[in-house]
C-alpha cells in the first residue's frame, strides 16, 4: 500500500511540476520579449531625437554663419524609418518650417517633427530629393489636413531611410523666398 502512496505522489508532483513549467516559460518569454521591445523602441526613439534635433541645430548654426555656410553632418538613421523630410507648413500667414521622420515598426506608425528656428529647405536638383505638395505622410500631420494651411514635403529618397551612420550636408542658400539653409543627404 505504501508504494502505491508514493507512486501517486510522485505522479502527482511530475504533473505538479510539468504544469509550473509550461505555465512559467511562456510567461517569462512574454516579460523577456516584451522588455526587449520597449528598450529596443526606447534606443530607436533617441536615437531619432538626436537626428532631428541634431540637423534642425545644424540648419541653425549655418543659418547664422550667414549665406554659402556649409558643413557635412553625420548621424545614425535607426531602422524602421520609411521616410525623412523637409516641411514647410504656411498658415496663410507665416510659414513655419520642420525637419521630419517617420516611423512604422507594423504596429504604431509615428511621424516625429522637430520645429525649427529657422527657414528650411532642400536642394531639388539633388536626386535624393523630391518635392511633394500631396504626401501621403498628409494625414499623419494635423495641420496638412486643415484647409487654411498649405504643406509641402521636401522627401528624401528611400536609400536615405536605411539604417546606418548617413551624411548630411547642411549650408545656407538664397531661393527665390529668400535665405534658408538646405538639408540634404548625401548618399556614399
Amino acid at each position: 500500500m505504501g508504494h502505491h502512496k508514493a507512486q501517486i505522489s510522485m505522479e502527482y508532483m511530475i504533473i505538479i511540476g510539468f504544469v509550473i513549467f509550461a505555465i512559467l516559460v511562456p510567461a517569462f518569454l512574454i516579460l523577456f520579449s516584451s522588455t526587449n521591445n520597449s528598450v529596443s523602441s526606447s534606443v530607436n526613439t533617441q536615437k531619432i531625437n538626436d537626428l532631428g534635433k541634431g540637423l534642425t541645430d545644424d540648419a541653425k548654426k549655418m543659418y547664422y554663419l550667414g549665406i554659402y555656410s556649409k558643413e557635412t553632418s553625420k548621424y545614425e538613421v535607426p531602422v524602421n524609418v520609411k521616410d525623412m523630410f523637409v516641411l514647410r507648413i504656411n498658415d496663410l500667414n507665416r510659414d513655419y518650417y520642420y525637419f521630419g521622420v517617420y516611423v512604422d515598426d507594423g504596429r504604431n506608425p509615428k511621424v516625429y517633427t522637430f520645429l525649427s528656428d529657422v527657414p528650411l529647405t532642400s536642394d531639388l536638383s539633388d536626386n535624393n530629393v523630391k518635392l511633394d505638395s500631396a504626401h501621403t505622410l498628409f494625414s499623419l500631420v494635423k495641420e496638412c489636413t486643415l484647409p487654411d494651411y498649405t504643406c509641402d514635403f521636401y522627401n528624401f529618397t528611400n536609400t536615405t531611410t536605411k539604417p546606418g551612420m548617413k551624411n548630411f550636408k547642411i549650408e545656407t542658400v538664397l531661393t527665390s523666398d529668400g535665405v534658408k539653409s538646405s538639408i540634404v543627404p548625401v548618399l556614399q
